[in-house]
C-alpha cells in the first residue's frame, strides 16, 4: 500500500509540471458581407474587389433575397433578380452609423447619408456601412442588406422600426423625385433638416409622451425646419414627410430614446458639423410651448364658433 500511495504521488507530481494547452478564444467577426441574391460567383468576386476584399479574404457570404424583404418589411412578390447592389459592414466602430459608396456612379438615386439617416430610425447603431453595385442600380436594396447583415452580426430587430427606416428611404426618394425642378431644393439640406426634425421630435417625445404629440404637431416641427434651411416643400410632400414621421414617432420608447438621440447627434455632427444644441435652445426659447398655445387657441377658436 505505501508503495502505491507513493506511485500516485509521484504520477500526481509529474502531471502537475506538464504544460497546459488552453484553446484560445474565437473572436467575433466585426464584419458582415452581404451580396444581392441576382449575383453569380464571378459578380460576387467582382463586388468583393469593389469594397476591397482582398481575394484571400476568407470574410463568409450572405446573400440578401426577396423571402428577407418579405421578412424584415412584410412586402411580398420581390424578386431575387431586382436584388443587386451589396454592402459591407463593420459593426461597434463606437463612432456612430456611417455610410459610403464605393461605387457612386452605379447607385444612382440613394445618397451615402441617407442610407445612415435610415439605418438608425431602423435601430442600428455604431456601424460602418460600405456600399457597391457591379452595374446601376436606384440602391433602395441595399438598406435591406444592412438589416440582412446587422442580422446576422446578432443584433435583436424589431420589424416596426425596419418598416419605419425603410419608408424614411421611400419617402425621401419621393420627395426628391418631385422637387428635382425645384430651385429652392437641395438634397443634402433636406436630410440635415430630416436629422434635425428627427431629433426634435425624438427630444418632444422625450419630454411629454408620444401619444401627445399629433401630425399637426410634427408639421410645424417640419415647417420651422425647413424654413430654417429655405426649403419650400408643396403641401402634398409635407404632409407625405409628416405621415413617415409620425410612424418613426411611433418607434420611440423609453428603452431607445437616448440611443437615438445619441445616433442622431453623432451622425449630425460627423456627416455635417450640425450644432444639435440649437434645439435645446429653442426648448429654452419655449418653442414647444407655442406650438402647444397655437393650437389650444386654434382649437379654442373653432369652439367658439358654434
Amino acid at each position: 500500500m505505501k508503495k502505491f500511495i507513493t506511485g500516485l504521488l509521484a504520477m500526481v507530481m509529474m502531471l502537475s509540471v506538464l504544460p497546459v494547452h488552453r484553446v484560445k478564444a474565437v473572436e467575433k467577426e466585426d464584419r458582415v458581407l452581404v451580396v444581392g441574391a441576382a449575383l453569380n460567383e464571378e459578380e460576387i468576386s467582382q463586388t468583393k474587389e469593389l469594397l476591397s476584399i482582398a481575394k484571400e479574404d476568407t470574410i463568409e457570404v450572405h446573400k440578401v433575397t426577396g423571402e428577407d424583404i418579405y421578412r424584415f418589411l412584410n412586402q411580398k412578390d420581390v424578386s431575387d433578380s431586382v436584388m443587386v447592389s451589396s454592402v459591407l459592414v463593420k459593426f461597434n466602430t463606437s463612432d456612430g452609423v456611417r455610410t459610403a459608396i464605393e461605387t457612386p456612379q452605379a447607385i444612382t438615386d440613394v445618397k451615402s447619408y441617407q442610407y445612415s439617416n435610415a439605418a438608425i430610425t431602423a435601430g442600428l447603431k455604431d456601424c460602418e456601412v460600405r456600399v457597391a453595385s457591379i452595374r446601376p442600380v436606384t440602391g433602395e436594396s441595399a438598406l435591406t442588406g444592412i438589416y440582412k447583415a446587422a442580422e446576422v452580426y446578432g443584433i435583436q430587430l424589431d420589424q416596426d422600426r425596419l418598416i419605419a427606416g425603410n419608408d424614411e428611404l421611400e419617402t425621401v426618394q419621393d420627395i426628391e423625385k418631385n422637387n428635382t425642378e425645384n430651385k429652392d431644393f437641395n438634397s443634402e439640406d433636406f436630410s440635415k433638416a430630416l436629422t434635425q426634425i428627427k431629433l426634435e421630435i425624438t427630444n418632444q417625445v422625450d419630454q411629454s409622451s408620444k401619444t401627445e404629440i399629433n401630425t399637426g404637431d410634427i408639421v410645424v416641427i417640419i415647417n420651422n425646419v425647413l424654413d430654417k434651411y429655405d426649403l419650400n416643400l408643396s403641401e402634398e410632400d409635407i404632409n407625405k414627410l409628416a405621415e413617415m414621421l409620425d410612424k418613426y414617432k411611433d418607434t420611440l420608447n423609453s428603452d431607445n430614446l437616448q440611443e437615438v438621440r445619441d445616433q442622431l447627434e453623432e451622425f449630425g455632427k460627423k456627416t455635417w458639423d450640425l450644432a444639435t444644441d440649437a434645439f435645446k435652445k429653442a426648448e429654452e426659447m419655449g418653442l414647444w410651448d407655442k406650438i402647444v398655445n397655437f393650437f389650444r387657441d386654434l382649437i379654442k377658436s373653432i369652439q367658439d364658433m358654434f
